[in-house]
């Protein structure tokens, strides 16, 4: 498995250290005993990855819904249950933010904080519609203050 496709589509470098993160999040959330079930579970889900993409290319949903089906085969409802509710939480979150106007939110702000920055911060166009992501008011306000800083 050498590649994955995000969420707006870009194909990016695969790393499965980051299903092993989320796994072993997932257990600590239950706080169950991990052992060596945190690999064992990565390694089995890189496996099913590489049989079932074979001549295409994942993206997230797929990987998650095999880190999903893994856990369970090895009986692990408790930390399946973890990860299910965690997965269906940053899908709310995406979801509150895209209607909020924000598509694109590279620095993973929490919701409030993206309320906050619609109001008072990112730049509107005539209409009212955020037209800047909270990264571009960051790198906005940073050259706002350095050229101040010049002076």
């Amino acid at each position: 498995m050498e590649k994955i496709r995000k969420r707006d589509g870009r194909i990016v470098a695969f790393d499965s250290a980051k299903i092993t993160l989320a796994i072993q999040k997932a257990i600590l959330a239950v706080r169950e005993k991990n052992g060596d079930l945190t690999s064992k579970i990565s390694c089995q889900v890189v496996e099913a990855l590489e049989d079932k993409f074979k001549d295409r290319i994942p993206g997230v949903e797929d990987v998650q819904d095999i880190v999903e089906e893994i856990i369970i085969r090895n009986g692990c409802a408790k930390v399946a249950k973890a990860y299910i509710l965690y997965r269906q939480k940053r899908t709310d979150v995406r979801e509150a933010k895209k209607l909020l106007g924000v598509e694109k939110d590279e620095l993973k702000l929490s919701i409030d904080a993206i309320r906050v920055l619609e109001r008072k911060s990112l730049l509107k166009d005539e209409k009212g519609n955020i037209i800047e992501t909270p990264a571009g008011m960051v790198k906005r306000m940073a050259k706002a203050v350095a050229s101040v800083d010049k002076r």
